[in-house]
């Protein structure tokens, strides 16, 4: 199908060249990122269709009958076809508790995913995946100093681990017929270096994989393969919503898009400067497109000037259809004009116009600051979950916590203890989180991006109570502890 320019460059900003995702579906779930991640560290996917008959047991369309159920898997049924269609039905409606836990077994068995346990749950690709799996796994097998991530074999280990309760409970229904013919599988395709787009952002997600995986195994985690499946596809998560607003960085000299955490105390000053730092992260999405298509059309307009990018935009933009070129290219126009106002580089005006466009005309109902939005309190790290409130904040919760906690400790950090300010230190260096930690620093970061200077009350008192309140958090699940001269050492319990 033909394409047009505006489409094109969406593509090509999703490529592997610059972000290496697909940043416009409001449906990406963690399961579904699990599913791409899995299948590519384990090149395997599974036919489960028979598991998808079962989860469909209160659908309007495509519903199966327990009685049909029941007849079609008897013998794997203690009471065969005697089996009360009652108890199927429960059977089948705690099944779907579990490995539907996302919401996304669909009437479609091509557009389902599943909460994965093990190898037997991956699904062939769906499209709300987004490409981020794909996106994961390249930082994974980036070889640096000659060896790729611990994370990949130790998330393989634990997906080819088909002893867990809730595996043993699918498998027959899964392996029922054929089972050496339901799985698709074939040695691991790790992508060349020479095709790997590396640059600092993905070090800092690389590292932060790498020590979470260490970490794991010195926590005692790892003896759990379902927990390690979490944590790691918790953290792919982050990865991908960090990575689309800060990859602009690894284009520009500017910094890391702050992430102020509100410890939900009630205050209005944390709740709007958290607000405001999000909205930041929304923006640095934006910037990072502008970017991607002024390198692309630096290529294609010979010079910098007005002349160059209005001959552009009539003669080298392209659209499918009549009626798109009679109500965009207008438009381009209009937005080119607005933003070209005498100073700077008409090519970046025209980039900020394209820009403009695409999420406009491209991205009608699913921007990727829509995304970012969206991904971001699917998993963990931003709130209110109310998809009726728009303007979101960072209410990182505790599993998300942990999570990051343990992608920044070092093995010093969890055998020893770290002071509590110090660890504030590390979540900032890595990722410019800020709990309230260290107040000259934090707020210097604040005052950088305009968030302090915009935020009414008392920020700076606030932002003490805040790093108390975020430690208190530690300490009830067990992972610091307070002293009686008021220091709180992160202690991670093993």
């Amino acid at each position: 199908m033909a394409k047009g320019t505006l489409d094109i460059l969406a593509d090509r900003i999703a490529s592997t060249e610059f972000l290496g995702f697909n940043p416009s579906s409001n449906s990406t779930k963690p399961s579904h990122i699990a599913n791409g991640l899995f299948r590519c560290v384990t090149n395997k996917e599974v036919d489960n269709d028979d598991l998808h008959k079962w989860l469909l047991y209160n659908t309007v369309k495509k519903t199966k009958p327990s009685e049909d159920i029941i007849k079609e898997y008897a013998s794997i049924l203690e009471d065969g076809e005697q089996t009360d269609p009652d108890r199927v039905t429960q059977l089948r409606k705690m099944i779907t508790s579990v490995v539907n836990h996302d919401r996304t077994v669909y009437p479609s068995y091509d557009s389902s995913a599943y909460t994965v346990s093990s190898f037997w749950l991956i699904h062939p690709r769906v499209l709300a995946e987004a490409r981020i799996g794909d996106f994961v796994f390249e930082l994974l097998s980036k070889e640096i100093e000659g060896k790729r991530s611990p994370a990949l074999k130790m998330l393989a280990d634990a997906l080819n681990n088909d002893h867990n309760d809730l595996t043993r409970i699918l498998k027959p229904i899964l392996t029922l017929v054929n089972e050496g013919d339901k799985i698709k599988s074939s040695p691991l395709n790790y992508p060349s270096e020479d095709e790997i787009n590396w640059n600092s952002c993905k070090q800092v997600l690389r590292d932060g994989f790498d020590r979470l995986a260490a970490n794991l195994i010195l926590t005692g985690e790892a003896k759990n393969p379902l927990i390690v499946q979490e944590r790691m596809v918790n953290f792919a998560g982050f990865c991908a919503f960090f990575y689309i607003t800060n990859a602009v960085t690894s284009l520009t000299d500017s910094i890391y898009a702050p992430i102020l955490v509100d410890a939900n105390m009630g205050s209005k000053s944390m709740k709007r400067a958290s607000e405001q730092s999000f909205t930041i992260a929304k923006k640095a999405v934006e910037d990072y497109f502008v970017e991607c298509i002024k390198r692309i059309l630096s290529d294609d307009i010979i010079e910098d000037t007005v002349e160059g990018c209005e001959d552009w935009i009539n003669h080298d933009l392209r659209f499918v259809t009549t009626e798109d070129d009679d109500k965009q290219r207008p438009a381009i126009k209009s937005y080119f004009q607005n933003f070209n106002t005498g100073e700077g580089s008409p090519i970046e005006a025209l980039s900020r116009a394209i820009q403009m466009a695409l999420y406009t005309f491209k991205y009608v109902n699913n921007s990727p600051s829509d995304f970012c939005r969206v991904l971001s309190v699917r998993f963990g790290l931003a709130g209110p979950k109310s998809e009726a409130i728009k303007i979101k904040r960072y209410n990182v919760d505790s599993f998300t916590l942990e999570t990051l906690s343990l992608s920044v400790l070092s093995e010093d950090d969890i055998k020893i203890g770290i002071n509590y300010k110090e660890f504030g230190k590390k979540l900032t260096a890595t990722y410019n989180i800020l709990l309230g930690c260290e107040i000259e620093e934090e707020m210097s970061i604040l005052q950088h991006f305009n968030i302090s200077q915009n935020t009414p009350g008392d920020l700076r008192g606030e932002l003490v109570l805040n790093a108390k309140t975020v430690a208190d958090t530690l300490i009830s699940l067990g992972h610091a502890k307070r002293y009686a001269d008021g220091v709180t050492v992160i202690n991670w319990r093993a």
